[in-house]
């Protein structure tokens, strides 16, 4: 085999191992989130007190109501945006990949990006803000 030959064989080889490598970090990456993913849906669903959720998601409200805190979307899993300090210690324990704040009153705590679930807010006034999801509860049920 010629020299430079065996020179591609090594580099092709470097380059495999490199991607086999990279693959398989991605893979146990991703199955340790869906296990944890996993483990925190029953804490959300059983473990945790739904009226003290309602009760913070009800402070983040008033606080955007306010000009305290501005609405939009904010990452919570590490590195966390600096405005998450100002959010209410429950939520923060719940430790949700990111939490949507709208002007209206809306918020939104997506437990996970892969599987989506999560807690929902709204408004009690929503009928006047969202009338298709209105249209929609009536007819398909909550």
């Amino acid at each position: 085999m010629k020299r430079r030959n065996k020179w591609i064989l090594i580099g092709c080889l470097a380059c495999g191992i490199a991607v086999v490598g990279y693959l398989g970090y991605i893979t146990v990456w991703a199955i340790r989130y869906l296990k944890s993913m996993e483990e925190r849906r029953p804490i959300l669903l059983y473990e945790t007190d739904h009226r003290a959720i309602l009760k913070a998601c009800r402070e983040l409200s008033r606080q955007v109501a306010i000009g305290k805190l501005e609405p939009g979307v904010y990452g919570l899993n590490p590195p966390r945006d600096p405005e998450a300090r100002k959010f209410p210690q429950l939520i923060l324990n719940l430790a949700p990949v990111r939490l949507e704040i709208n002007k209206d009153g809306y918020v939104d705590l997506i437990m996970s990006s892969v599987t989506l679930y999560g807690c929902v807010r709204f408004l009690r006034t929503i009928r006047a803000h969202l009338p298709n999801y209105i249209s929609l509860v009536t007819k398909y049920g909550e």
